[in-house]
Order: structure tokens, then C-alpha cells, then sequence
């Protein structure tokens, strides 16, 4: 009897030990959650705080302290600067006869976007990271641009001492960056363009066939062979595109829902665009051909592991996706078709521009055009001093003190960067002769609506959660009655996005008779 006390007394406390540890580990899940996604606060308590926070008061000791000569930039506290590596950069400029020197001071990541309106405010720096949009509905460096916070950069562009930085970015991208007409910021490099493709497999469709591809993405099932419907095994047609890409593709750019015409500066809802129907339709003919596979989505551009060695064991016809080393790798098995593009009309968001209240604004425009254009003194600043701090191997950077992408992009200085490693396959050798080479070839277009700032804050939030609707009904082309659910699908987002593209309509008009 005692036995079996005993035993039942340790199978209560056995259950009472697990339920406290999945007490605890569900606890420390959602504080982990919470904690874990930046800007989303849970609960009056959070709200609160986000409320009580003093800007001005967490910002005063983080201001640097200026001496003579100083060039201050400032960035958010999660980009990682090398203090050792700007003692050299500063070092070199001195040897150079330049007679100033950088520093930076950095703000509260999770505040930037308020505490550097302060810092501009105040004239507190000279250079700054203008900050970051706030998803897809925020343009927070626009309204610094339009407040006044940020300088207007076009006569410095003209200098001399400057001009090289002009030279440096093609006018797509700085027509990205203009405000109302005006230029206030200098574009951020580090954005993938240009690598849309379509990859004919020679063994399936032979060369001369494939190069009667127009470009024209709409027109493909003229390659949808009879060999490829009696046996797709092997011979499949293949996506990785997303839904961005698709748009990029078409010839539109996707934003707040909607599709931009880079032709004619149109907006209007997705699915009231006939090349997307048609492109839709098309993929439709494939699908019913038994040629695609289930695995392919357009609502995520990341091929899942089947797909992937689909595409390295060239187990397919044609192929939608992007230029890197892996097509690369099989140049002499296939045909690519690089596609046109323009680049994004409006890519204010991450850029760097000089405070209006600077009174150290030459100097400042110097220093960026010598790390914008000259090699050399962006690599002292990103990774120190070669031989001893990095070595180069095959083109890429090896180095101990990782700088990590994010501090590249948050000084905008991607072309005079190494190659790090993956993360932009396209660009794994010479960056700067690379996006070079994207950006003045023929391929690439000058939108009709870059530099069309819009406002997303006109948006209620009912218009914000409807915003991707059209998105989500992509992969309507899995359908087998395509025709009657793409008519749906296009009254539902009519209806769902119809109120966005109208308002997007007017701010449009407004900004080309400005441009006027």
C-alpha cells in the first residue's frame, strides 16, 4: 500500500515537473516571439512604453563629439564600423591632403527613424543614413527630403570635386532617388537588377528555335512542344520567379498592390493588366500539359529543395528565373535570354544624404564621392588594411571581423565592396564592373514614373490589409477552369484594391504635373 502511495506521489510530482517546464517554455516562447519582431509590441504595458520613450534624452549621449575637421555621419547602432579600420581610412585621407576627418555616431535602432529627425533638426551631423521604410506603406526618407531636413544635392553633383559620383550611378537610379524633381540623397547600390531570365534548354529546344524568343514571356507556349506533352519528365517548365518578378517582367513594377506601367506611367489593378492575364494563360497551357510541377509557386521566389535539383540536374525545357553562378555554370547546355527591366521607380528608403544644417557640406560631398568611386577607401573603412586584416581568394573577401552586408548597404557603398559570399550570387566578382554592365546595357529602361514618391499613408488600414490581394491569387494559373476563376479573382481584387489604385491614381497625376 505504501508502494503504491509512493508511486502515485511521484507520478503528481513527475506531471507537475513537465507541466511547469511547458509552462515555462511557452512563457519564454512568446517573450523570445515578442522580443524577436521589432516595432510590434503586444499590450498596453509595450504601448506604453513606446509612448514614455524620450527621444532627445537617448539621443544626447550618443551625439560624437566634434572637433575641427570632423565629417559626422550618422547611422543606426546595428551597422558595425571598425573603429581600428576608420583610424586607417582617416590616416590615409590625411596622406591623401584632405583636410578632414570622419566619424560616426550611432542611434537607437529601434527609434531611427524619429531620433534622425532630430539629429537633422538640430544640425547635429552632416552625413546621414535618411532611414529605413517602414514596410511597403512607409516612405519615411521622402518626407525628410520634403520637410527640408536633407540638402539638395544637384549643385554639388556639378562640381568638379563630385562629378564623379554623378558619373558613377546611371540615370534610372537617380531618378529612383529624386524627390519632386530634386535630388537629395545618392543611390543605394547594393539593389538587384537586370538578372530576370529565361533559360532554354539546348538538349529540348534547339538553338536556332530558341532565339526566336522576342522577350515577350507572354508568347511562350510557342516552345510547348509535343515531345514535351507526351513526356514532360525530364523536359519540365520551371519558375522561380515571385510575384515582384512577375511584374518586373511584364513590364510593371508592383507596389501597394498594384501594378505601375514603366512604359506609360499607368496604375491600375493586377489582374486589369492583359499581359498579365495572357502571361497567367499561358503558364495555364503548361500546367494542363502536365509540364509544371505542383512545387512551383509564384508567391514564393525561393524554389524549394526538388525544384533546385531540378535546375542543377538541367532537368527542364525552359526555365524562369535569375542570372547566377549556377545558370552561369551551364552556359554551354542552355540559351539565356536576359529580359528587359526598369529599375524600381522610387528607392529613397536606406539611402544617405547631407543635413541641411551642415556647415561642413563640401567636404561631406567629397568624402562620399571618394567612397562611392574609389576602391580604395572604402575597403580601408569596410576591412582594414590587405594582407594583414583580409585576404582575397577567388575574388571574395576572407576575413576573421565579418563587416556583414547590412553595414554595406547602410552606407550605400556596394560598389566598392567585395564580394562576401552568397547572398548576391550575381555579383561574385567585380561588383562595380558588374552593375556597370547591368545598368548601360540595353536592357534596362528608364521608368515613366521614377521618382514618383508616393504617400502610403493615405491608406486606411482596412486598404493596407487588402493590398495583397491580387498577390495571393497568383497561382490562379493551377486552375482547370482558369478562364471563369480569373474573371473572379479580377472582381475580387477590383473590389479589394480599387479604392488604393484610385488614390494612387490621383497622387500620380499630381506628381507629373509638378514634373510638368
Amino acid at each position: 500500500m505504501k508502494k503504491k502511495n509512493w508511486v502515485i506521489i511521484c507520478s503528481v510530482c513527475v506531471i507537475a515537473l513537465f507541466a511547469g517546464i511547458f509552462t515555462y517554455m511557452q512563457v519564454h516562447k512568446n517573450n523570445k516571439q515578442e522580443a524577436e519582431v521589432p516595432g510590434h509590441y503586444i499590450g498596453e504595458e509595450e504601448t506604453e512604453k513606446k509612448e514614455e520613450f524620450d527621444i532627445e534624452a537617448d539621443i544626447q549621449p550618443r551625439l560624437a563629439e566634434r572637433k575641427e575637421g570632423n565629417i559626422i555621419w550618422t547611422v543606426s547602432d546595428d551597422v558595425l564600423i571598425n573603429e581600428d579600420y576608420l583610424e586607417l581610412l582617416n590616416k590615409r585621407l590625411k596622406q591623401d591632403g584632405y583636410d578632414f576627418q570622419l566619424k560616426f555616431q550611432y542611434l537607437n535602432t529601434e527609434y531611427y527613424n524619429e531620433g534622425i529627425r532630430k539629429v537633422l533638426e538640430d544640425g547635429d551631423t552632416d552625413i546621414a543614413l535618411g532611414g529605413q521604410d517602414t514596410g511597403e506603406f512607409g516612405n519615411v526618407v521622402a518626407g525628410i527630403c520634403r520637410d527640408g531636413l536633407f540638402l539638395e544635392l544637384s549643385p554639388y553633383l556639378e562640381s568638379d570635386a563630385c562629378k564623379a559620383l554623378w558619373e558613377e550611378y546611371e540615370e534610372p537610379l537617380w531618378k529612383s532617388v529624386s524627390v519632386d524633381g530634386k535630388i537629395y540623397t545618392v543611390p543605394n547600390g547594393i539593389y538587384d537588377d537586370g538578372r530576370l531570365c529565361v533559360v532554354f534548354n539546348n538538349k529540348y529546344i534547339a538553338k536556332n528555335e530558341s532565339k526566336k524568343f522576342t522577350g515577350d514571356i507572354t508568347e511562350l507556349e510557342a516552345f510547348l512542344t509535343e515531345e514535351m506533352r507526351k513526356e514532360p519528365k525530364g523536359r519540365e517548365f520551371l519558375i522561380t520567379w515571385d510575384s515582384s518578378n512577375v511584374a518586373v517582367a511584364l513590364g510593371y513594377y508592383q507596389r501597394f498592390g498594384a501594378y505601375f506601367n514603366a512604359e506609360t506611367g499607368e496604375v491600375s489593378s493586377p489582374f486589369d493588366c492583359k499581359e498579365l492575364y495572357q502571361f497567367l494563360k499561358m503558364l495555364n497551357a503548361f500546367q494542363k500539359a502536365g509540364c509544371v510541377p505542383k512545387e512551383c509557386s509564384l508567391r514564393s521566389g525561393t524554389p524549394n529543395k526538388k525544384i533546385k535539383k531540378k535546375i542543377e540536374r538541367k532537368e527542364f525545357s525552359i526555365l524562369l528565373t535569375t542570372q547566377t553562378d549556377t545558370i552561369e555554370a551551364m552556359k554551354d547546355d542552355v540559351t539565356v535570354a536576359t529580359l528587359d527591366f526598369s529599375p524600381n521607380f522610387a528607392r529613397v528608403g536606406g539611402t544617405n544624404g547631407i543635413c541641411a544644417k551642415s556647415k561642413n557640406a563640401e567636404a561631406a560631398m567629397e568624402l562620399l564621392t571618394l567612397l562611392h568611386t574609389q576602391d580604395e577607401y572604402a575597403h580601408l573603412l569596410l576591412y582594414g588594411e590587405e594582407g594583414k586584416d583580409y585576404k582575397i581568394e577567388k575574388g571574395k573577401i576572407v576575413s576573421d571581423d565579418f563587416t556583414g552586408i547590412w553595414t554595406v548597404d547602410a552606407l550605400g557603398i556596394y560598389r566598392s565592396s567585395y564580394p562576401e559570399g552568397e547572398e548576391r550570387n550575381a555579383y561574385t566578382k567585380n561588383i562595380r564592373q558588374q552593375k556597370r554592365e547591368v545598368y548601360r546595357s540595353e536592357h534596362c529602361r528608364t521608368s515613366a514614373v521614377a521618382g514618383f514618391q508616393a504617400d502610403g499613408t493615405v491608406f486606411s488600414e482596412e486598404e493596407i490589409e487588402n493590398a495583397d490581394t491580387a498577390e495571393s491569387n497568383l497561382d490562379i494559373w493551377k486552375k482547370e477552369d482558369f478562364e471563369k476563376q480569373y474573371q473572379n479573382v479580377k472582381k475580387a481584387v477590383a473590389e479589394a484594391e480599387g479604392s488604393i489604385v484610385k488614390k494612387l491614381a490621383k497622387q500620380l497625376e499630381e506628381w507629373k504635373s509638378i514634373q510638368n
